[in-house]
This record gives structure tokens, sequence and C-alpha cells, in this order.
């Protein structure tokens, strides 16, 4: 889904990108654009523009090397302050 970044926050997996206001996002993981639009950070975009970022779900390594996505995180993308 798309979606419009309303308000500068950090990137909650590296802690240091950040999204600035009225970047069009891509957000593949259902959770965490849930948790963007709840914390109001960003709103829905249903424009025709193209997405500048795509967030894709973020994999983290298994005891056998393999991938799964997380599906929580403690970290959460944070408001940038000026």
């Amino acid at each position: 889904m798309k979606f419009k970044v309303v308000e500068k926050f950090r990137d909650k997996h590296d802690h240091v990108t950040e999204y600035e206001q009225g970047v069009i996002l891509d957000v593949q993981d259902e959770a965490r654009a849930a948790d963007l639009v709840s914390r109001g950070l960003v709103k829905e975009f249903k424009g025709n523009k193209k997405a500048e970022i795509i967030l894709e779900p973020v994999a983290e390594p298994d005891a056998d090397g393999a991938g799964t996505v997380a599906e929580t995180d403690n970290n959460t993308e944070t408001p940038c302050q000026n």
C-alpha cells in the first residue's frame, strides 16, 4: 500500500534513515503500515504518483541461517525532532 509521510520520522530498523514529510512510501508489511497510520506518521495515498521508497518486511536469520520475517519488534519508528 502507498502512504504519504505527514510527520517526519526515523526508520525503526536502522535508526538512521529519515522519511521526510510529503514522501510517498510503499509499505509492504501490513503490521508496520497499521502502526505508522495509528501513530499519525503517515496517511494512505491513493494518487497515481509512484512510491519514492519501498519499505519491505525485514527478514531476521533463523538458527539454520534462513531468514524469517519478524512478526514483532520492540523498536518503533520515531518522529524526528527538528
